[in-house]
């Protein structure tokens, strides 16, 4: 899984390389900017679902390994209820796309970007929801492949629509980027949907489905028939307060998204120097500080099924072994990567993106490594061990240490406020999560 996420990182990379070069510092800040109301919609619509879907799915195969009927019934009902929520979202989107261009992001520019954007929900929403259950069964080679087929679907989608506009002599502009967008989350839901059905159910004895049309046909009937064994309820009760993290934490990130351009050009920046310093930042110099995040994050899903499972079976001894290797693991690497990132932030900065600014900010921002590493490994701890709540609240303390100094500092200080407002966040985020391990860990475990 961590080999996929580094290829995916790579390609990710230079597409963002490739982005910058062809629809400018500026196209890439409006691009930037339309993810905020991505990132809300599938916080609201997928991304407690899909945890939930994993744990309850852990839970299930650690009572039996053969259950598969029962840990199946989680994800129809996520499935279910993801793709209801991304329904109203994509005509939302799409009806006020206008509204929100002008009113929320403030740049009427991304009116179109917002509706092609909205055609997204719906097969993200189905991908994440068949991960769920693969990272719950501990299968990550599909959501793997996924991954990397995704990337693959959307620069070669994007570089083909470019191809297409030299050849006719038109400008490449951040829409096309966008459509770049759709064609990956479609690939996802292609690639999730095909290793699902094409997979082999354990026979057992609880005499369960043969095949996956037995499946489908089996939730429609259930559905029909009886609730009490469609767990929809169980699955909102851990998927609500989940995605309720996420939903304020992307809205969090939104609202800093939003101020940042805003509280630039009140410091007496331009629209289009503000855009391009926000691209700079969010499109250049956060991309290669979240590169080396993809080994963590890849251990922080793996984690979450690993912790529930282990809490279900009451296996102490399994739960602190994982907790202290997880922050082991994100200290040490984090602190690697900031070494790195300390001591080649000037080439990376003129030779990777040919913007000297780009370098710069990414010889600052080296020193969020270890506590950003960090703070995700324990986040996962924290929801595997079933606080949920408690990881919102000190996130969210985080992102209104950020919002904070938006608001009140950057018309005085500039970009110099939203780079050491990260800084700080992030340490209050970790000793936080920290904190909340050790009380755990020493009241109940």
């Amino acid at each position: 899984m961590s080999c996929a996420g580094i290829i995916s990182r790579i390609l990710g990379f230079f597409y963002k390389i490739f982005l910058s070069r062809t629809i400018g510092a500026s196209g890439l800040g409006l691009y930037q900017l339309i993810f905020p109301i991505f990132s809300l919609c599938l916080a609201i619509s997928t991304s407690g679902i899909q945890t939930a879907i994993s744990r309850f799915v852990a839970i299930e195969i650690s009572k039996n390994k053969s259950n598969e009927k029962n840990a199946r019934k989680y994800l129809y009902a996520g499935l279910l209820t993801s793709i209801l929520i991304c329904s109203f979202f994509t005509i939302l989107v799409h009806t006020f796309a206008p509204w929100i261009a002008n009113v929320i992001l403030k740049e009427p520019r991304t009116e179109e970007l917002l509706e092609i954007m909205s055609l997204t929900f719906i097969p993200a929403a189905i991908h994440s929801c068949f991960n769920g259950y693969f990272y719950g069964k501990k299968n990550s080679v599909i959501p793997s492949v996924c991954q990397i087929l995704e990337q693959i679907a959307r620069i070669g989608g994007t570089l083909l629509i470019c191809m297409v506009l030299s050849d006719q002599n038109l400008p490449i502009l951040a829409t096309h980027a966008v459509w770049g967008l759709v064609i990956s989350e479609c690939m996802g839901f292609f690639v999730c949907l095909t290793g699902f059905l094409g997979q082999k159910t354990e026979p057992s004895n609880e005499n369960l489905y043969q095949n996956n049309s037995d499946d489908f046909n089996y939730v429609s009937n259930d559905v029909n028939h009886t609730s009490s064994t469609f767990p929809i309820k169980p699955l909102l009760c851990m998927a609500i307060p989940l995605s309720l993290n996420h939903v304020l934490m992307s809205l969090s990130n939104s609202i800093e998204n939003m101020l940042i351009p805003q509280q630039l050009m009140a410091f007496g920046f331009s629209s289009e120097e503000a855009l391009s310093h926000f691209g700079i930042l969010t499109g250049m110099a956060l991309a290669i500080i979240f590169f080396p995040a993809v080994i963590t994050n890849s251990l922080s899903v793996l984690l979450l099924p690993r912790i529930s499972e282990a809490k279900a079976q009451n296996d102490t001894n399994l739960v602190l072994d994982t907790i202290k290797g997880a922050a082991a693991c994100g200290i040490a690497f984090g602190s690697l990567c900031t070494f790195f990132f300390l001591f080649s932030s000037d080439w990376i900065g003129r030779y990777i993106f040919d913007n000297a600014v780009a370098g710069f900010y990414v010889q600052i921002l080296s020193i969020l490594c270890p506590f950003m590493y960090t703070s995700g490994l324990l986040s996962s701890i924290v929801n595997g061990l079933g606080y949920a709540h408690l990881t919102l609240i000190c996130n969210l303390s985080g992102c209104l240490v950020r919002i904070l100094a938006i608001w009140f500092f950057m018309p005085q200080y500039g970009m110099y406020t939203y780079i050491f407002s990260l800084i700080g966040a992030a340490l209050f985020t970790t000793v936080g999560l920290a904190g909340v391990v050790y009380y755990v860990v020493h009241s109940e475990v």
